[in-house]
């Protein structure tokens, strides 16, 4: 996770509480005018987050939309029961495969070929 990421994260989480806290009693201010002026600005700085992160982790371009397949092509890969081709990664090493293949010594222990 990059820095912009965790950021709008933070950012994110934050102004979801604040805006609990706007649309409650909880944040009055003993003065009506400021009490408004307080549950506009929490709304506006709600939206222009959210506009935010909707922007940064949507796909709205070409290049984003390729990126987000590379990543889910990617977390596919890494089920073991992924039946395809791989692209990006190995095939899972089984351990029931090779144990039939392993040479041993006379006294038990395994031999290097």
């Amino acid at each position: 996770m990059n820095n912009g990421t965790k950021i709008r994260t933070v950012l994110g989480i934050l102004t979801t509480i604040n805006t609990v806290l706007a649309v409650t009693d909880i944040t009055q201010f003993g003065n009506e005018t400021l009490t408004f002026w307080y549950k506009i600005l929490s709304v506006v700085v709600n939206a222009l987050v959210v506009g935010i992160n909707t922007y940064y982790n949507n796909d709205y371009t070409p290049e984003a939309a390729i990126g987000t397949g590379i990543t889910r092509q990617l977390k596919l890969e890494k089920e073991m029961e992924y039946i395809g081709d791989r692209f990006y990664t190995e095939e899972p090493y089984d351990d029931s495969v090779d144990d039939e293949f392993v040479v041993e010594d006379n006294e038990g222990g395994e031999v290097d070929e």
